[in-house]
């Protein structure tokens, strides 16, 4: 199962409108080389012409476009924003977390979203997440382990 780069968590990402909550979310996936600036692109002309198809809950966020739109490399990302952000969800609005999928394959595509589903169906993982939401190198290690341990948890 994949495991999560520290890197792509962020405890407290600052965002007053959907699309910069996706463009700061992508662009350390773009840094870190997950992703191509056209995945971000992409992701927000879908969004504009079909809705946020990727709110899947209240107040949670799967964004993902097919490997062919830019995705370079295989993971996720965990951002929980700093306030609740409007994508336009009616029922699910809020949006509070984001957890960006990124995969190259189909295989790949269900092992990650397997995954996810165990992280957003633990209440204990979102009770840590608020109790640890600064972007200090503790709360991030404390969320990045209690991630992969999910994961390891499903190989």
């Amino acid at each position: 199962m994949e495991k999560i780069n520290s890197r792509l968590i962020n405890l407290n990402l600052k965002a007053d409108t959907w699309e910069e909550a996706l463009m700061k979310g992508g662009g350390v996936l773009l840094e870190e080389g997950y992703i191509e600036d056209r995945y971000i692109k992409t992701l927000i002309e879908i969004t504009k012409k079909e809705g946020p198809y990727y709110i899947i809950t209240k107040g949670i966020a799967i964004p993902h476009v097919r490997p062919d739109e830019g995705v370079k490399k295989t993971g996720f990302s965990f951002i929980r924003l700093e306030k609740g952000v409007n994508f336009g969800s009616k029922e699910n609005d809020p949006v509070k977390y984001m957890i960006f999928l990124m995969s190259k394959t189909s295989e790949e595509h269900i092992d990650l979203i397997n995954l996810i589903i165990s992280i957003i169906e633990d209440r204990e993982f979102f009770r840590l997440v608020e109790e640890n939401s600064g972007n200090n190198q503790e709360n991030i290690r404390i969320i990045e382990n209690y991630i992969n341990r999910i994961g390891e948890c499903l190989s």
